[in-house]
């Protein structure tokens, strides 16, 4: 067997992919039958190839077994604890963004809990309730309400957790009392320098560059703009923005190059990456990304101290079942899986490719270097983006047309930006060094700027970030992988690869058009915030009008990532109904992120938050659109408000609201405190949104029986309407 460690390694990975999906008993079943399998190839293991197989259904049985007994040894005691109340104590490992003090606790690491049986050792999702005065790895004790965590609209919150080990989230319900331990260890080191280098990348360096060399350097996007980020997205080079291999491989180099200028031998200079690849993870916060090419590179430069050369396919392998071993839930976390098949496309394409595209230049008479290092650059991000495209379209539902000019155009920024940016960390570390800042400032806000205009510029070229069904992605895909298999199959008659690729070309890019044609004209209506079902939006045709903004900050980014997810950068109307705290701090994040046309609230609170036009919560009707209409009716702490389009209406209650039994309404969404006299009469299936532990009874305050009719979505968070016409109403659920 060639490559032990790469059967092995994509082997787990493979088989927790099914086990996570399958969950349950499925997944004992599916490891039961890869052992029965395993043992099998062992009594043929002379036969060619049963050695690979034998150590692939062995290494899928270990990763059932492995995924069962993280399920049941950590995910389900942990996740029980939603619910319920408790005295926890422990350490803070993660503040809200990302900065080591002066901000709100975001993640906590649990060593003591009262709870009767609880897990006295696991880490949580924290909603605090302020700031504090604490940094990173004090220990903080207080009072907390644990609650499951939830799938988004936009996001897969539970696998990014899951793949975190963070299995349960908890609210503050009293004040934190904080200490400081006597001793800290390495991690507040690293922690500490990464927010020194990054404060002085902030400050050394010109408008949105210190952010870009932040979150390229050292894993700190919190200064990342959503603007930034959305051109980043369209373009398809989000990717840039996470530590990768390029980072580590890189850094390793420069220091090989600086150990080379040493007086040490050929062993110590390995040495010195062996060393530099891990503590350069620590530093950026060990993403999985970084991790698997951490791993790869002390495998590299380790067998290289002992004159031998490592098969990086394997060490890839080696890594993927290293980190899988330890983090199970990485398996189905979206950025792990994208940084192993993009790094094994890459590794593919240099085994199988590179050589016979450089003998195919050179046959035709192309011999410059120049030349054949942009073809290579151009195959190989066509290759990834190929390999990574139903990862990103089943977790986005929307492709970049244009990712692989764009990675052509910023790969040489990239390696200036990060050669520029390890220089000015070294520069600003090494005091006799610091009069050399300002040169690697220089190089880094050129990078910086380079890259932003050039993301921007292509983010505006119409129709290169369309979003469409994933079904059709699906189908294109594997249709595309269909017709180049026909192709391989007469490669001896004809080459068919050309004509296949432009065919594939064709089929995806009239797809996607006639996509955004057919979805011109239908509404959605989306319930974005499980905790506050106010917070809606009805989206048409690029038109957006969102009533209420959510129960928090994080809500309103949800909102803000699900608008722009549909390419809708201005909000037409956004009605705040609520003026408690939470609310008004969450319209105050929807406002920053996006621009609202008109604005229909408390005018002194959001006057000097939009340019937009402002309106009092008073009674009023709006018209906007082709066939909309917005009500609002509004009595001291209850508002009722009134969605008309299509054929349809939709009716958003705050506080106390009754109907008349003569009213048509086709949905209804109940905020937490809603309280209703009577609801409106029906002659079809109505839809209640929210109405949350509440029966209907409790809804209704005259106690009326006669509910027939009514369907109830009580934790209206990813539950999207869609209509068209005045047809009728279809529910989906897009995350949970």
């Amino acid at each position: 067997m060639k490559r032990p460690f790469a059967v092995i390694g994509f082997s787990y990975l493979s088989a927790l992919v099914l086990a996570f999906t399958f969950a349950g008993r499925a997944a004992l079943l599916l490891g039961l039958v890869c052992l029965i399998f395993g043992v099998l190839c062992l009594f043929f293991r002379a036969n060619r190839g049963m050695a690979a197989l034998t150590a692939g259904f062995l290494s899928a049985a270990v990763a059932f077994g492995g995924y069962w007994f993280f399920q049941t040894g950590q995910v389900e005691p942990v996740s029980a604890l939603a619910g319920h109340t408790a005295h926890i104590q422990g350490e803070i490992t993660r503040f809200s963004s990302d900065r080591t003090d002066g901000t709100r606790i975001s993640e906590i690491h649990v060593t003591q809990c009262s709870f009767p049986d609880a897990p006295q050792d696991f880490v949580l999702k924290f909603y605090s309730t302020g700031s504090v005065d604490a940094e990173l790895y004090d220990f903080v004790e207080c009072d907390v309400e644990f609650e499951a965590i939830e799938n988004t609209v936009t996001f897969d919150a539970v696998n990014y957790n899951r793949a975190r080990n963070l299995f349960v989230a908890a609210r503050q319900v009293s004040e934190c009392t904080v200490s400081k331990p006597d001793h800290k260890g390495i991690r507040a080191f690293f922690a500490s320098l990464q927010s020194s280098l990054s404060a002085a990348m902030s400050t050394g360096l010109s408008g949105e560059n210190g952010a870009l060399a932040s979150a390229m350097l050292l894993g700190d996007r919190s200064m990342v703009s959503g603007e930034m980020d959305a051109d980043f997205k369209a373009s398809g080079v989000i990717h840039i923005l996470s530590i990768s291999g390029t980072h580590i491989m890189l850094m390793c180099a420069i220091l090989y190059l600086l150990a080379r200028k040493l007086p040490i031998g050929y062993t110590a200079r390995n040495l010195f990456c062996v060393i530099g690849a891990p503590a350069y993870c620590l530093l950026v916060g060990c993403p999985f990304s970084a991790v698997r090419a951490a791993i790869m590179a002390v495998v590299c430069f380790g067998v290289r101290m002992f004159d031998k050369q490592a098969d990086s396919i394997n060490s890839l392998g080696l890594a993927v079942f290293l980190i899988l071993f330890f983090s199970p839930g990485a398996a189905m976390d979206l950025s792990f899986q994208l940084s192993v098949v993009a790094t094994f496309g890459i590794l593919f394409y240099q085994l199988k490719c590179h050589k016979k595209v450089q003998e195919y230049l050179y046959a035709h008479g192309f011999s410059a270097r120049l030349l054949i290092k942009v073809v290579d650059g151009i195959l190989a991000s066509i290759l990834i983006t190929f390999l990574t495209f139903p990862l990103i379209a089943m977790s986005y539902g929307r492709i970049s047309l244009i990712a692989p000019l764009a990675n052509l155009f910023l790969s040489p920024l990239v390696v200036v930006e990060l050669a520029a940016g390890f220089a000015f960390c070294l520069f600003s570390l090494v005091p006799v060094l610091s009069f050399l800042v300002p040169m690697a400032s220089f190089f880094l806000n050129l990078a910086g700027t380079c890259m932003g205009q050039v993301s921007h510029l292509l983010s505006e070229i119409p129709y290169v970030y369309p979003a469409a069904d994933a079904q059709y992605l699906y189908f294109w895909y594997f249709g595309t992988l269909g017709l180049f298999a026909v192709a391989f199959f007469f490669r001896k008659k004809k080459r068919l690869y050309l004509h296949a690729g432009l065919l594939s070309i064709c089929v995806l890019c009239t797809g996607l058009l006639s996509y955004q044609f057919l979805m011109r004209d239908v509404v959605q209506v989306v319930a974005l915030d499980s905790r506050n079902p106010s917070n809606l939006a009805v989206v048409q045709n690029g038109h957006a009008v969102i009533i209420g903004a959510g129960s928090g900050s994080y809500q309103a980014s949800t909102t803000a990532s699900y608008l722009k997810s549909m390419g809708i950068d201005t909000v037409d109307v956004l009605i705040l109904p609520r003026d408690n705290s939470s609310a008004v701090r969450a319209a105050n994040r929807l406002l920053d992120e996006m621009e609202a046309s008109v604005v229909v609230g408390n005018e002194a609170l959001y006057r000097d938050r939009t340019a937009g036009e402002i309106y009092s919560f008073h009674t009023m009707n709006l018209s906007l659109w082709k066939d909309m209409q917005i009500s609002v009716d509004a009595k001291e702490e209850s508002s009722r408000i009134d969605v008309t389009i299509g054929g349809k209406k939709i009716s958003i209650i705050n506080g106390e609201a009754s109907f008349s039994k003569e009213e048509h309404v086709d949905v209804i969404a109940f905020s937490q405190n809603a309280k209703v006299n009577a609801l409106p009469g029906y002659d079809s299936r109505r839809i209640l949104l929210g109405s949350g532990d509440k029966t209907y009874g409790d809804l209704l305050e005259s106690g009326e029986e006669d509910l027939c009719g009514y369907e109830s979505f009580p934790s209206t968070e990813g539950i999207v309407l869609s209509y068209k016409d005045g047809g009728e109403i279809k529910q989906r659920k897009e995350r949970g």
